[in-house]
């Protein structure tokens, strides 16, 4: 193994392992025999509610991942992740455009994912046609997908609590714990902050940016992963309040050139910038853009610390979005 890593100049034994447990987790998705395993795996975590518990329903966990066809399979890998590593039932909403909606169903079929709790959401490019402008050079931030996820009220409406995960993360923790995680005061959602001050997405001298009243130094908010309870989010009308933003930075650019903040999470950011609680920084551990595989030497390094001493249940961003 040591030689295999120098011939190919890995800086460890176990970054090498790092990157081939992924590969060979994308792979078992398409693998028919898996699905055996998937099968008893997601038979056996059913939560037993405690008979004396009258009235009591088991808890589901349910997970929306949203993708067109060139994510769907990171959309399958990330399900897989989850699958092996909660311990809770999960019922999966995988949202995808509207035409390609039979197609992801038959892929999914065809994988070792038949075997779960699933549904595929067909979402029209209508919602959101003519309503937002991209200053980016990323092509998937221009992406009517990308602003999917301000619909899960609509698209689940009888979902009280959701976990969205973006489609290029591989989930090594129980995901139920973000389920179960509480929110601060009446706040909307969980989210990551991004560690990136506000002013380098938002367009502060805005003054409809100005009146919202946010300070330039905030964390823009990295909404790739969120908890959201989509009681509140219905009681607080927080998706005609982003659509507000998303049409306005239309005529009045209230986000910046580039890619922090100028896709959905500006938009999220100044709608619950003051009802958002930040998540635990274990679910995310974040690699370069441009995946796993074209990691540079310090990227790997941190990936295999991140995996050899189990700090973190999320890696974000493993695979290059187009």
């Amino acid at each position: 193994m040591a030689r295999i890593c120098r011939m190919f100049r890995w800086p460890s034994t176990k970054a090498f392992c790092v990157v081939a447990a992924t590969l060979i987790l994308i792979i078992i998705v398409y693998t028919p025999d898996f699905s055996t395993f998937v099968r008893q795996v997601t038979h056996s975590k059913k939560i037993t509610v405690d008979p004396s518990a009258k009235g009591q329903k088991e808890t589901v966990v349910h997970v929306v991942v949203v993708g067109n066809d060139r994510l769907w399979e990171g959309m399958l890998t990330l399900a897989t992740s989850i699958v092996i590593n909660t311990r809770s039932d999960v019922m999966f909403h995988f949202v995808t455009l509207a035409p390609q909606a039979s197609q992801l169903k038959a892929a999914i079929e065809a994988s070792a994912l038949r075997s779960v709790r699933y549904e595929v959401i067909p979402f029209s490019e209508d919602r959101v046609k003519g309503q937002y402008i991209v200053k980016s050079p990323r092509k998937d931030l221009d992406h009517p997908l990308n602003f999917g996820r301000f619909f899960m009220p609509e698209l689940l409406p009888d979902v009280c609590r959701v976990i969205y995960i973006d489609a290029d993360c591989l989930v090594l923790g129980d995901i139920s714990e973000l389920h179960n995680l509480t929110l601060k005061n009446n706040d909307v959602m969980a989210a990551l902050n991004e560690k990136k001050p506000a002013h380098l997405g938002v367009n502060f001298s805005n003054p409809y940016v100005k009146a919202r009243g946010i300070p330039r130094d905030t964390d823009i908010i990295n909404n790739g992963i969120f908890v959201a309870d989509l009681q509140r989010w219905r009681q607080q009308n927080i998706t005609a309040r982003l659509l507000y933003w998303m049409r306005l930075n239309v005529v009045s650019s209230v986000l910046k050139w580039g890619d922090c903040g100028s896709g959905s999470q500006g938009l999220m950011l100044l709608t619950v910038f003051d009802k958002y609680t930040p998540l635990p920084k274990e679910w995310n551990a974040r690699s370069s853009r441009k995946g796993i595989g074209k990691q540079k030497t310090a990227s790997l390094e941190r990936i295999r610390q991140t995996m050899a001493y189990q700090a973190y249940h999320l890696l974000h961003n493993i695979v290059e979005k187009v």
